[in-house]
C-alpha cells in the first residue's frame, strides 16, 4: 500500500473536495490504485492501462477497462473523480494525459507524480535519481515498464505545481481553479538495492537521514507531489467570461468598462 497516496486521499475526503460516492476513473493504474481506493471505501472505481496483460480480475471488485490515457475513449465529464498514480510520467505526451483527465472529470482530478527541484537534480547528477525509468523495465523482465507500458524506458518527466496549473490554465481558461498540494519524500530503495554497483545504494544510506529532515522542515525538496485540482462552477469564471443558459460566452460589459474597444 502506498501511504502517501492514502493519506492524500483521506486529506481530500476529510476536507470535503471529495466524498466516497462519487464515481472514480483511473488512467495508468494498476491494482495498488483498486486497493486503495476500496480501502477508503469507494464503491465505483474503474481502473485503466494500455497493459493487455490486466484481465480486470481485481480482488476488489473494481472495474477494469483497456484505455490509452492521452486519448480517453469517454464523452467529457463522465466520471466524478479522475486519479493516477505515478503514471503520467510513463506517457509520451504527459501534459495531454493530464488535460485528457481533466476533461473527463466532472469534479476534479488527483495526481500524484514526480515533481523537479534543485535537490531532485543533484540527486540525478550523483545517479541516485533516474532520468530514464531503466528500473522498471528491468523488474517487468525487459518486456514492459517504460513509454506507454512499452519495454522501451521512458524518460521521467518531473511536475511542477507551477507548470500543472499553467496546464490547466491553457486549457480551459474560462475557469479560475483551485489547487490542493501535498508533498512526500520517497526514495526507491527497491531499485537502489537492485543495482549491481551498491555505490549509490550506500550513498542514499548515509543522505537519507539528513534528507528526511529536510524535508520536515522545507516540504518543497521533496521528490513526490500530490495535486488536486477542482473542477470549478460557473461561480468560478474569469470576469471576462459569462454564463448564459449554461453557454459560455464573452462579458462584452466587463470588455467595454476596462478597455476603449475598437470598432
Amino acid at each position: 500500500m502506498d501511504k502517501f497516496y492514502s493519506e492524500m486521499i483521506q486529506q481530500l475526503l476529510s476536507n470535503g473536495a471529495i466524498r466516497r460516492d462519487m464515481s472514480v476513473l483511473v488512467v495508468c493504474g494498476e491494482e495498488l490504485d483498486a486497493s486503495v481506493f476500496s480501502l477508503h471505501g469507494f464503491p465505483q472505481v474503474t481502473v485503466t492501462n494500455l497493459d493487455s496483460r490486466h484481465d480486470g480480475s481485481w480482488t476488489t471488485g473494481a472495474a477494469w477497462d483497456r484505455q490509452d490515457a492521452e486519448a480517453l475513449s469517454y464523452p467529457d465529464n463522465s466520471f466524478d473523480l479522475v486519479a493516477v498514480h505515478l503514471g503520467l510520467h510513463h506517457c509520451r505526451m504527459p501534459h495531454k494525459a493530464l488535460c485528457e483527465m481533466y476533461r473527463v472529470a466532472r469534479h476534479g482530478i488527483l495526481l500524484i507524480e514526480p515533481c523537479e527541484n534543485r535537490l531532485v537534480k543533484i540527486g540525478r547528477k550523483l545517479g541516485i535519481g533516474q532520468e530514464y525509468e531503466v528500473h522498471a523495465v528491468a523488474f517487468h523482465q525487459l518486456k514492459a515498464g517504460g513509454v506507454n507500458n512499452t519495454p522501451i524506458p521512458n524518460y521521467v518527466y518531473r511536475w511542477t505545481v507551477n507548470e500543472i496549473r499553467q496546464t490547466i490554465a491553457a486549457f480551459a481558461p474560462e475557469f479560475r481553479h483551485t489547487i490542493q498540494c501535498k508533498r512526500n519524500l520517497v526514495v526507491h530503495w527497491k531499485d537502489l538495492r537492485n543495482k549491481k554497483n551498491k555505490t549509490r545504494y550506500l550513498l542514499m544510506l548515509g543522505l537519507f537521514p539528513v534528507l528526511k529532515g529536510l524535508s520536515c522542515i522545507f516540504p518543497g525538496v521533496a521528490n513526490n507531489l500530490g495535486v488536486y485540482i477542482g473542477k470549478p462552477s460557473s461561480e468560478a469564471l474569469h470576469p471576462w467570461i459569462q454564463s448564459i443558459d449554461n453557454q459560455l460566452t464573452l462579458n462584452k460589459k466587463w470588455f467595454n468598462d476596462q478597455f476603449v474597444v475598437t470598432q
